[in-house]
């Protein structure tokens, strides 16, 4: 049987495709299935914030036990998850809860990290607060596209006016004024 395997990318960057294999050439002995909406933590590369939910697409993949595999049950939307991934608090409780002697040695604890303290607004609320994140989100991503554009509007400008395919006029000032 051939399995889909998937990892996290590091500073919050998703869960992708790692690669397929035959279970015969998969050398960690436990995986993990995991579902779409699934949020994991990868418990070597947390501190570098690699984290995240599982698409749609990749329902069903595995990944070994060096993830933490988390679901919300119905308590928790997973799109409100990945912005609460994004938070400095976030941040530090899943450093606080790793052990290790040098930073790419560190362990995620997830018995740890669960302990620590969450305040959690109510699901509608939860909806409400990923629905303004998410038009702000494409509000950057239309003003990002748009600085874009007018970025390589100005290269093509400087281009055209360095190489003399566009000519600027300057007023000629040494006419006389015209008497009134």
């Amino acid at each position: 049987m051939v399995y889909r395997l998937v990892t996290v990318r590091r500073s919050r960057g998703g869960v992708d495709e790692r690669c397929e294999l035959p279970g015969s050439e998969i050398k960690t002995p436990t995986q993990l299935y995991v579902k779409a909406g699934d949020f994991l933590i990868s418990k070597r590369q947390i501190v570098h914030g690699a984290c995240g939910i599982v698409p749609s697409d990749l329902d069903g993949a595995i990944v070994s036990n060096e993830y933490a595999v988390l679901n919300t049950h119905g308590d928790l939307d997973p799109r409100f998850l990945r912005y609460l991934s994004e938070t400095t608090y976030f941040q530090q409780t899943c450093f606080h809860s790793s052990s290790g002697v040098h930073i790419e040695k560190m362990l995620f604890r997830l018995d740890k990290w669960l302990k620590w303290p969450l305040n959690l607004p109510p699901l509608d609320e939860q909806q409400c607060i990923v629905a303004i994140l998410d038009a702000a989100s494409e509000e950057e991503t239309t003003i990002q596209q748009q600085l874009d554009l007018l970025r390589e509007e100005k290269r093509a400008l400087i281009a055209d006016l360095l190489t003399g395919k566009r000519r600027v006029r300057v007023p000629d000032t040494t006419a006389e004024p015209e008497a009134a």
